[in-house]
């Protein structure tokens, strides 16, 4: 019997081996070109809500899709 338990390396929570890609690397047969991002607003207060925009492209040689990944962070001015 096969021994499916995590704590032995069965997931990557436990898996001793490096990874030969990090999540979120993005593995595809093709590339994508982003530009033009544009924040809706300049200046933001309490639980506004902001639009952003951009273009995307597929440049390559295959049609795809894309998952797009923004990260943010808040400047506090004091």
């Amino acid at each position: 019997m096969l021994d499916y338990d995590i704590r032995h390396g069965r997931t990557y929570m436990y898996d001793k081996n490096v990874p030969l890609f990090p999540f979120g690397y993005g593995l595809t047969y093709t590339s994508f070109k982003y530009s033009d991002l544009k924040m809706g607003k300049n200046i933001v207060r309490n639980d506004e809500v902001i639009n952003f925009t951009f273009n995307l492209q597929n440049t390559g040689n295959y049609e795809s899709d894309e998952v797009v990944y923004l990260y943010v962070s808040s400047l506090i001015l004091q």
